[in-house]
């Protein structure tokens, strides 16, 4: 079903060695269509996953598989 798959997220501008920690801030009930998602796998709509900038630059995340008209919205942040 990799054809299926949405592409993968690519962020730019980050520092390599510097931790991010990534959330779902909306909407709060985003459901996958397939499961588990990167939603539940990294518990993105709650605490969140911290990723290492390098890691979301270059091998990004996985935009979960999820009905046409949907649209989600995520907050990175600098780990202190």
């Amino acid at each position: 079903h990799r054809e299926t798959l949405p592409g993968r997220i690519y962020f730019q501008g980050l520092e390599g060695a510097r931790a991010y920690r990534i959330q779902l801030v909306w909407p709060a009930e985003a459901r996958s269509i397939s499961s588990p998602s990167v939603i539940d796998r990294f518990a993105l709509g709650s605490d969140g996953a911290v990723l290492s900038g390098e890691a979301l630059m270059k091998i990004g995340l996985q935009a979960p598989l999820m009905y046409p008209e949907s649209c989600i919205l995520f907050h990175l942040e600098a780990e202190a």
